[in-house]
């Protein structure tokens, strides 16, 4: 085979340089990737929170809308539901 590799071109030595040179490299990307999959977590994380708060306060402003409906007229609880489903929109 032409231009193949051979172990007779290199010392073992050298053959084992290049190894660790190749694992540290491998290493190296590795951590960059975790490091990356890591930060994106951690955003993730961050967003979930948000998001929970926010339907949170959703879920309170929908209990009181409804518990408003016994004594609130047609066009206010519309009002009210308009409100809270653009709110949901903006999110």
């Amino acid at each position: 085979m032409s231009g193949a590799f051979s172990t007779g071109d290199y010392s073992l030595d050298e053959i084992r340089e290049m190894r660790l040179q190749l694992l540290n490299c491998e290493n190296t990307m590795l951590r960059r990737q975790v490091q990356t999959l890591q930060k994106e977590l951690t955003e993730t994380q961050h967003k979930l929170t948000e998001m929970d708060t926010s339907f949170e306060l959703l879920s309170d402003m929908l209990v009181q809308c409804i518990k408003d409906l016994q004594t609130t007229d047609a066009k206010t609880i519309v009002s009210q539901i308009i409100n809270i489903l653009s709110k949901v929109h903006d999110e």
